[in-house]
């Protein structure tokens, strides 16, 4: 994709997604997870928890020395594209905050579900429209409940006003 980018529009930068990385690196880090390792969230920090980029190179090595993975191969050729994942270095581009594709992989997951060999188009389509209806009623309705609980915010001055007005009110 990234060769294809810069043959078709080369003004585009290409990250890579956020939610794909961390599953690769469970796949392929998955010894380093167990117990009481903190390795994920040192991982995570160092996706995003470092605004310069030396800060950033000062907990990747960190992150290698404590986990001794200096040798990881993947380790290593994950940090050769930081460029394109960790937060220090997309300050550059221009990406609206979107750093994963998790919610296409919702809908791709979701279509997986029904689809087999002996399905023909008619019930495919069908069953995607059901998919895509679903999907929509799910945003209305989360919409619709994030209006209906608007929290209310309580001004810090009412008690004094209250007590205020109880004293010039005449009784």
């Amino acid at each position: 994709m990234a060769k294809a980018l810069v043959e078709v529009i080369p003004e585009t930068y290409h990250g890579l997604c956020t939610w794909h990385l961390m599953q690769n690196g469970i796949k392929h880090l998955s010894n380093l997870m167990k117990g009481e390792s903190h390795f994920l969230s040192d991982f995570k920090k160092c996706m995003y928890g470092y605004d310069d980029e030396e800060q950033f190179e000062e907990g990747w090595r960190n992150l290698l020395e404590k986990f001794d993975v200096k040798e990881n191969t993947w380790l290593q050729r994950v940090y050769s594209v930081r460029e394109k994942w960790a937060s220090c270095y997309l300050k550059k581009a221009f990406t609206l905050g979107m750093r994963s594709t998790q919610l296409s992989e919702s809908v791709n997951a979701d279509i997986k579900s029904f689809i087999n060999v002996n399905l023909d188009l008619i019930k495919f389509f069908n069953r995607f429209e059901d998919v895509v209806e679903e999907k929509r009623y799910n945003e209305l309705k989360c919409e619709y409940e994030a209006r209906q609980k608007i929290p209310r915010l309580k001004n810090p001055y009412s008690d004094i006003l209250k007590q205020v007005s109880e004293l010039y009110t005449p009784t």
